[in-house]
């Protein structure tokens, strides 16, 4: 993946939607880019999940981490934790703030960024430089630098543990589906595929789509066809059984 700013034009070319016409582009990824167009410009994931905090879809090299929370196919959050020395900007009502990981300090974000405070504690700032979004510095503990960044949907960004909300802890609870049994165990070592079932409330899968093909045509035809009758638990809101998405990533042999 290319943790560098220098992608947000190239992303930008490819045609992706925006969330909001002036949102905050973090790594080349806005808010409402849908999956299909990220996995098309920065490849195979390193690890996909979906679990009771959201559907997570992780890349990591050398050089740092990105990983981004997808709702109904397209990015609700972003979790950023680059090298050191790597810049972010965030734009706050108009106005650009740069960040250096690893350099920008808990002491500067508290002069810097005070009008747009909205929670703090040892390590850890939370602002909303626009509505209905939300930014969490993330400080190390022992020597106060910025070492990584949450953005995102207000909802998204407190439901993955990032922040507290009051509104968040006593809303409705949801639990992710699980998989119980598989057609075919990821126990490959050939070039990975990232699927997407489609299941109903009931538990059955209605419908499987290849978001990433491995590129292996056998393995990657089976994984369209050969899926459907996949057992699981269905998801849940409140109690009462909801149909979902979820993502899985398996290998080729």
């Amino acid at each position: 993946m290319r943790l560098a700013l220098a992608a947000c034009a190239a992303f930008l070319a490819c045609g992706a939607p925006l969330a909001a016409a002036a949102d905050t582009i973090i790594d080349g990824i806005a808010l409402g880019t849908p999956l299909e167009a990220l996995l098309k410009t920065e490849g195979a994931p390193s690890s996909v999940r979906s679990g009771d905090n959201g559907n997570e879809i992780l890349w990591r090299n050398g050089t740092g981490a990105a990983g981004v929370f997808v709702d109904d196919g397209v990015v609700d959050a972003i979790v950023y934790q680059p090298a050191d020395g790597r810049r972010i900007t965030v734009d706050f009502d108009g106005k650009p703030v740069s960040f250096a990981i690893g350099a920008y300090t808990i002491d500067q974000a508290d002069v810097q960024l005070a009008a747009d405070a909205q929670y703090s504690d040892g390590s850890t700032r939370t602002y909303v430089p626009a509505p209905g979004r939300e930014l969490v510095l993330l400080f190390d503990e022992r020597t106060k630098l910025l070492s990584s960044v949450a953005y995102g949907d207000r909802g998204t960004i407190a439901r993955i543990g990032y922040v507290r909300a009051d509104d968040i802890a006593t809303s409705v609870p949801y639990h992710a589906a699980i998989l119980n049994k598989s057609a075919i165990k990821d126990n490959g070592n050939g070039p990975a595929a990232l699927i997407a079932y489609s299941i109903d409330r009931r538990g059955f899968v209605k419908n499987v789509a290849v978001l990433l093909p491995s590129g292996v045509a056998s393995f990657d035809d089976l994984l369209a066809t050969g899926l459907t009758d996949d057992k699981f638990t269905p998801a849940h809101l409140g109690g009462r059984e909801i149909a979902s998405t979820y993502y899985r990533m398996v290998h080729a042999p």
